[in-house]
């Protein structure tokens, strides 16, 4: 058994926030992602950490030019073509017996940028 594998992608982004139509301007406007596995199996069971970081580029806004003089926000006069979100994310699986097991997930976002493609995630 192989204890480990590495990837990484290039992925193009939507052309709104989690819409269904791919940016072709891929140069501005792309994601990129790696990822480590790590299997293991104690006591015969089996078990897998995986670590990934990710960093977007996307016409995406910024949550503190949205803030307007009169307090009320606009984001989407905020988006930029190129903007950078990055983030990292860890997830833990673990069998227990051949019918049960557990996993944890834990995932961080800078937290100052539109979330473009999936879910907000921020450690504040």
């Amino acid at each position: 058994m192989k204890t480990w594998s590495l990837r990484f992608a290039t992925v193009m982004e939507p052309t709104e926030a989690n819409g269904p139509t791919f940016d072709t301007r891929i140069g501005s406007n792309h994601g990129n992602v790696v990822e480590w596995e790590g299997r293991y199996a104690p006591r015969q069971r089996s078990g897998v950490v995986r670590v990934l970081a990710f960093a977007n580029r996307e016409d995406a806004g910024t949550f503190r030019e949205a803030i307007l003089p009169d307090g009320t926000t606009d984001l989407a006069a905020t988006r930029r073509n190129g903007t950078l979100k990055y983030g990292f994310g860890v997830n833990m699986e673990q069998s227990l017996t051949p019918d049960i097991g557990v996993f944890g997930r834990y995932g961080w976002s800078d937290g100052k940028t539109e979330s473009w493609a999936f879910t907000q995630i921020d450690a504040r």
